[in-house]
């Protein structure tokens, strides 16, 4: 399987964000820390899981060039000015699996590909920027270069540039950073797709609190924070809760 930074696989459909403005792709170098290293943890797995894990990041500048886990599990990432434009992930030094990402003229992103080479299986997604500022969501399924649609699109409602609902549910956020806030490219591919392996409770900016399933009071997503001095979370814990499914935990550590 594929191992993306993010966790919780079956933590569920949460996640965050395609941008719902109009900016110009051509942005500032961020500033501020970048994530060194990830410690996770959960009672809730074997101990050679990946949510028993230590990941550490690489940067060129403000550019993410890999991450890797003891395992030497890597994925590597490439860029095209500031925008990502591929993820390779190696189980050592195989070629496992890879993310494809296609933008517009404005740097939206219109197209995502998970593309699984031990299957021969591809997920694909594309993006339309409706006129009230939600955005269409199109899935695809199939083998690799061969897809067909699944469901009928999923319609995402943004708040300040966060990623509030969608057909599944509403999610809440923090008023603080989130740790990948100043990763060069980040942000326009922290889409809910994106998050399918591993969900991390990740914003465009800041950290989701919630993400409800439904209706539900109860079933769906929940995290904690705590934040150093700079309103960064240094621990997290999230728990999933599906009447229907998983429920487990995982507590993240993070160095800066």
């Amino acid at each position: 399987m594929k191992k993306i930074i993010f966790f919780v696989s079956a933590f569920a459909l949460l996640l965050t964000a395609c941008s719902s403005d109009d900016s110009d792709p051509a942005q500032a170098t961020p500033t501020g820390p970048l994530l060194k290293k990830m410690i996770l943890t959960s009672s809730d797995e074997d101990s050679d899981s990946y949510w028993n894990s230590t990941i550490n990041f690489t940067y060129n500048g403000n550019k993410l060039v890999q991450y890797i886990d003891e395992d030497n599990y890597k994925a590597v990432f490439t860029y095209n000015g500031d925008l990502i434009t591929k993820i390779e992930y190696f189980d050592d030094t195989i070629l496992d699996a890879q993310d494809l990402f296609t933008y517009n003229s404005n740097g939206k992103l219109i197209e995502y590909r998970d593309i699984n080479f031990f299957d021969d299986y591809e997920i694909r997604f594309t993006y339309s920027y409706n006129t009230n500022g939600t955005v269409s969501a199109q899935q695809y399924q199939g083998t690799i270069g061969n897809t067909s649609p699944v469901f009928s699109p999923d319609i995402y409602t943004f708040t300040n540039g966060e990623l509030t609902s969608t057909n599944s549910g509403s999610i809440t956020y923090d008023s603080k950073n989130n740790p990948f806030k100043n990763v060069t490219g980040y942000q326009e591919i922290m889409t809910f797709e994106f998050t399918d392996d591993y969900a991390i409770a990740f914003g465009r900016n800041q950290n989701i609190v919630s993400a409800p399933a439904g209706t539900s009071t109860t079933d769906g997503t929940f995290s904690t924070y705590t934040y150093n001095s700079e309103n960064y979370p240094i621990t997290s814990n999230t728990t999933a809760i599906y009447s229907t499914g998983f429920n487990g935990t995982v507590n993240v550590q993070y160095f800066y």
